[in-house]
């Protein structure tokens, strides 16, 4: 893969740069960036810990994230309206979504096209026990229906973390969420939703009996599902000697059985050990990649499978020489992206072996099955000369994908950095230099969050602040 055409950001509030008609929808769509750090989006006052984004084929977005008042930490979301472009709410840090009484952390959001939403988080009761509670939009009214007190959360249970969620068409939808009773092993728990507003379901307990010397993590649950109803769920488990495994559970249809892993057998990982990361990306028809990092002996590494939507095949690394990343250093800290096209982007931060960590990029071709990986060390796409962080990667089924990221500017900040394809087939445009961030200059930032609709629009969130870090957003649109 070689690095492609340039550009340079103009930071402000005015409009950037403009896509042609590669990414569909009517008229161009521009990039606005935030003018300076007055211009954030989340109410002033209390500090933001977590904000995620969602966005549909029809561009509309829901912003959710958690930020403290003077009590507690909340959660607090903020729509789009895909027709006017507007985005409401909240107005103050009254706005909040979670009851009273504890604070709120780990927002999770998904959408489907038609509106439906939900908005999962992890929240403890007065008594100290934690749960997950979910906050749920009809999209015909576009009327939200918020937990009413602390006892209003989902199947009893205890110890949740870290919900992730998805949802296909109709407004069938997933949770997932780390669970552990401390005395034994972990979990992972499961719960769904048949349409709109209809009931979730008792919680499903994911777990794999493993060789192990002692109680066994599990932990960092993904969830995805495409519109025709099916879902897959991918999970860590490890045991105290240092055994990993990845496993996968798969439905086939919105009302069809699951089918889960029986033993340490089924992991998807090359070689069970040093493994870590599993990030799952799938497509509306199905198609889906899963990214992951093991060892290779030597480095640790990054490797793909990948799912055939049509027939529900999966083709697996073939051998630990079988890695997107190119081979001499560390690879860490994959994400991956998807569309029903067929085409996949994985992306992942790895030491340049100039002194530098930076974000590379693997390509699949929806047309070949091919994958495209970096031709060597200095095949990265970040700007030379300064450690590159936190990334992440969004696709719409055109193939407009944007990857943003966290990097040193070689002025003593992190800033958010952000590369852009069109369309599938489309030139990447790359950043310039280490001066061509989209974030405003002076203070660190936070990793960022990225989604991308139909219509050619597209969001990239980030905190940064001096002292209390407010969300701030780029929207292209």
């Amino acid at each position: 893969m070689a690095k492609r055409v340039s550009f340079v950001y103009i930071l402000g509030i005015a409009v950037v740069w403009t896509l042609g008609a590669g990414c569909g929808g009517g008229s161009p769509k521009s990039w606005v960036h935030p003018a300076d750090l007055s211009d954030a989006i989340s109410p002033p006052g209390g500090a933001v810990s977590l904000a995620v984004v969602a966005m549909n084929s029809n561009a509309e977005a829901i912003v959710a994230w958690a930020q403290a008042d003077s009590t507690h930490s909340r959660i607090f979301i903020r729509e789009r309206d895909p027709e006017t472009g507007l985005w409401t709410g909240p107005a103050d840090l009254a706005s909040y979504i979670n009851p009273d009484g504890t604070g709120a952390s780990s927002p999770s959001v998904a959408m489907d096209d038609s509106g439906n939403a939900i908005v999962a988080w992890s929240q403890p009761d007065l008594a100290g026990s934690t749960w997950i509670f979910v906050s749920q939009r009809d999209g015909a009214t576009g009327s939200w229906t918020h937990p009413a007190d602390l006892s209003d959360h989902l199947a009893p249970s205890n110890a949740f973390t870290w919900p992730d969620t998805a949802m296909g068409a109709g407004g069938n939808a997933l949770i997932a969420w780390s669970m552990s009773n401390f005395a034994e092993s972990s979990r992972v728990n499961l719960v769904e939703r048949a349409g709109a507003g209809g009931p979730w379901s008792a919680p499903m307990d994911l777990y794999v009996s493993v060789p192990s010397s002692g109680p066994v993590s599990v932990y960092a649950p993904e969830v995805a599902m495409d519109d025709s109803g099916d879902a897959i769920v991918t999970w860590v488990q490890s045991e105290p000697l240092g055994s990993t495994w990845i496993f996968v559970s798969e439905r086939n249809g919105a009302t069809g059985p699951w089918s889960h892993p029986s033993g340490a057998g089924d992991s998807i990982a090359v070689a069970d050990s040093s493994v870590s990361n599993p990030r799952l990306a799938m497509a509306s028809d199905g198609d889906a990649v899963i990214s992951w990092t093991e060892s290779d002996g030597a480095n640790l590494q990054v490797f793909a499978a990948w799912r055939d939507g049509g027939t529900g095949a999966w083709t697996y690394p073939a051998g630990l020489s079988d890695n997107l990343s190119p081979d001499g250093t560390e690879a860490r800290f994959n994400r991956s992206g998807v569309n029903s096209r067929g085409d996949a982007v994985v992306i992942w931060r790895q030491y340049d072996g100039d002194g530098f960590d930076q974000i590379f990029m693997s390509e699949r071709s929806g047309m070949t099955g091919l994958w495209d990986n970096p031709a060597d060390l200095a095949d990265n796409i970040s700007p030379d000369g300064a450690h590159a962080f936190e990334r992440e990667v969004d696709m719409d089924d055109r193939g407009h994908t944007v990857v943003a990221w966290k990097q040193n500017d070689g002025t003593g900040f992190t800033q958010i950095f952000l590369s852009e394809r069109g369309s599938t087939g489309d030139s990447w445009s790359h950043p310039a230099d280490l001066a061509d961030n989209i974030s405003p200059d002076g203070v660190n930032v936070s990793p960022p969050q990225v989604a991308v609709g139909g219509r050619g629009n597209a969001v990239v969130l980030w905190r940064q602040g001096t002292g209390t870090d407010r969300l701030y957003m780029s929207e292209k649109r």
